[in-house]
């Protein structure tokens, strides 16, 4: 059944930050958490954190600043990064910040940190170099040359140990020819934004893929050599398209797939007639004989192109997450769409606020611990109530106490702090009878709260058991990697405990689900 909500907070207490409004049209979605950042303006931003049923579970305002890429690493650890600060910053399952990342001595560029499987951190930087362009006949749209003397914004991968030694560091200046550029994206002839390098990718043979948006192109380099191993779209695109007659311009996210297959967000933004809808795109690539298939795309509208930023994230069970980045039309941020291009779920914000990207999770690798709610009589009015040890709390109604008056029926939840700065929800609470409330009110972790977890040996080497009341011979947990992809690994349910054999797993993170606790451990080699 397809449901449209639109969720409103009328808050009026300055200081508890307020979340963006937004709208939420829901069509039986997979279970799980959406992490992205809104934001409009440079003024303010919020990370935040969704739920399948279009519910706010985590947000934080940051002020005076933008902040992008909001998401989870394999390690557990969260990222993103505030302009105000030029380097990303690294929370823990606290939602508190234990460090921040930047470029080995240049610029950090906001658009990427990938957090690696052995700890590396792989990341864009930038440097400003001046070159003579009067040979280039590129800008003011008018043909103009360049300055003699114009600075040039020029991209650098890097990558750093865990202890943030650099490890490598790839200059697209000393790779590339300035005419790489897709002169669409070029403006003023006296300072050029180059190559805006946007994604990176550690690719299964170890090396890299980086797609820079003003080259529309995906460049692979050797990690070894540092030469670049082929170039797919822009000028020099080395790859015949043999299903896609449509070229690809400003791409973003460039990802790997564990099919070998890459994906991209084509924004389509480009001139003249050439522009085209923004598309979630996949395409099976031959390296060898150099041929790229498009074996699955998605247009939400084909008159909509995205003027900058977005993502695609293809899911084990081909579902996909598309964000939309700054569109010339609509009011769209994100939606999940089947295989067959059913949307699943989508977000717009009521002040048209945007994301870079969106990333889906099924689930998390440690708890978020939520307020619970209860409910108490008192002469005969009924009362919502939340623990009194909060600094402050926030509820949908607007009101600011630490228990409310039920007065209506419908939904009710309360934020409260959360880590640094950060605010976390309840889960929601439906009133349907004015006369029996508290009866009827049950908070939905309440029951989360009265059973208890032990999960053992961790490390674990030849098999791992969860011990719940939760569990009985009818309720096996799953087996999950840390993409989230479920592993078939029969388990021998005995009592309230179940046992996997997990001696034929790879070294490395994974996680045991129930129905409501998920709980990481860590596989040692043999």
């Amino acid at each position: 059944m397809k449901k449209f909500l639109f969720f409103l907070l009328s808050l009026s207490f300055a200081a508890v930050a307020q979340p963006p409004t937004f709208s939420a049209t829901i069509n039986n979605p997979p279970v799980g958490y959406y992490f992205l950042s809104a934001y409009n303006t440079i003024a303010s931003s919020y990370p935040m954190i969704l739920d399948e049923a279009g519910h706010i579970v985590y947000y934080k305002k940051v002020n005076g600043a933008s902040s992008i890429d909001f998401k989870l690493h394999a390690n557990g650890q969260m990222s993103y990064f505030p302009s105000s600060l030029n380097k990303f910053l690294i929370m823990d399952s606290t939602f508190n910040f234990v460090d921040t990342i930047g470029a080995v001595g240049y610029i950090t560029d906001a658009h990427e940190l990938q957090i690696l499987s052995n700890g590396n951190y792989l990341l864009l930087g930038y440097e400003n170099v001046t070159k003579d362009l009067s040979m280039y006949n590129y800008f003011s749209n008018n043909g103009t040359p360049g300055s003699t003397s114009a600075t040039v914004k020029c991209n650098i991968i890097q990558e750093l140990d865990p202890n943030e030694n650099l490890l490598f560091d790839w200059h697209l200046e000393t790779h590339f020819p300035f005419d790489e550029v897709d002169t669409f994206f070029v403006n003023g002839p006296n300072f050029v934004d180059w190559s805006h390098s946007n994604a990176l990718e550690a690719d299964f043979d170890g090396n890299i893929l980086v797609s820079s948006r003003h080259f529309s192109e995906i460049t692979k380099i050797d990690r070894t050599t540092g030469n670049i191993i082929w170039h797919f779209g822009g000028k020099y695109n080395q790859f015949t398209f043999l299903t896609d007659t449509v070229r690809f311009f400003g791409q973003h996210h460039v990802r790997r797939l564990p099919n070998g297959h890459l994906t991209l967000f084509d924004n389509g933004n480009h001139s003249g007639s050439t522009w085209h809808g923004a598309r979630a795109l996949e395409y099976e690539l031959d390296e060898v004989n150099m041929t790229a298939k498009l074996v699955w795309s998605y247009v939400y509208d084909s008159l909509m192109f995205s003027r900058s930023q977005g993502s695609v994230q293809i899911l084990p069970n081909k579902n996909a997450v598309i964000d939309y980045g700054t569109v010339n039309k609509d009011s769209i941020c994100f939606s999940m769409v089947d295989s067959l291009g059913t949307e699943l779920y989508k977000i717009k914000f009521d002040n048209l606020s945007f994301s870079y990207r969106t990333f889906y999770y099924p689930n998390l690798p440690w708890q978020i611990h939520r307020p619970s709610i209860s409910c108490f009589d008192s002469l005969g009015t009924y009362y919502l109530k939340v623990d009194s040890t909060y600094s402050s709390y926030l509820w949908n109604t607007g009101s600011t106490s630490a228990s409310i008056a039920i007065s209506n029926t419908g939904i009710y939840y309360v934020f409260v702090p959360y880590g640094q700065g950060g605010y976390v929800s309840s889960y929601p609470l439906d009133i349907t009878n004015l006369s029996a409330q508290c009866p009827s009110v049950t908070s939905v972790d309440a029951t989360d709260h009265e059973l208890t977890y032990r999960l053992f040996p961790n490390p674990a080497q030849k098999q791992v058991t969860i011990s719940s009341s939760e569990l009985d011979k009818n309720t096996v947990p799953m087996i999950r990697d840390v993409y989230g992809s479920t592993i078939e690994l029969p388990g021998t349910v005995e009592g309230n405990s179940c046992t996997f054999d997990i001696s034929k797993l790879e070294a490395g993170v994974y996680f045991v689900s129930t129905k409501y606790r998920t709980l990481k451990f860590i596989r040692i080699g043999d």
